[in-house]
């Protein structure tokens, strides 16, 4: 899965970017495991921020597993961050099949 690979190091790539443009220490933040409610905002905003921009689900959910190969001692503490995915993701389903003709 060379492809999957490259494709989660350039979303992860991009949310360090996004990170650094709004002045956040990136590195002192993932650093310690203390500032996991921190993260768990930070990455939650972050998929505010993609969902506002019409991104995809699947873009969100691959940074965050990206993030956790990245970092895999925050891979358990990640669950703040994939509730938010998966809130974002039944709406997404939802809107997807909300058509009166597909009732039928």
């Amino acid at each position: 899965m060379p492809a999957t690979h490259l494709k989660r190091e350039r979303f992860l790539d991009e949310f360090f970017i996004w990170a650094v443009e709004l002045s956040i220490d990136i590195s002192g933040l993932f650093e310690n495991q203390q500032y996991i409610d921190e993260i768990k905002i930070l990455l939650e905003r972050y998929g505010r921020a993609l969902y506002d921009s019409g991104k995809s689900y699947g873009r969100y959910a691959d940074t965050l597993k990206a993030i956790a190969n990245w970092n895999s001692a925050l891979r358990r503490l990640l669950q703040g961050a994939w509730d938010f995915g998966f809130s974002w993701n039944r709406f997404e389903l939802s809107t997807h099949h909300s058509c009166d003709a597909c009732d039928d």
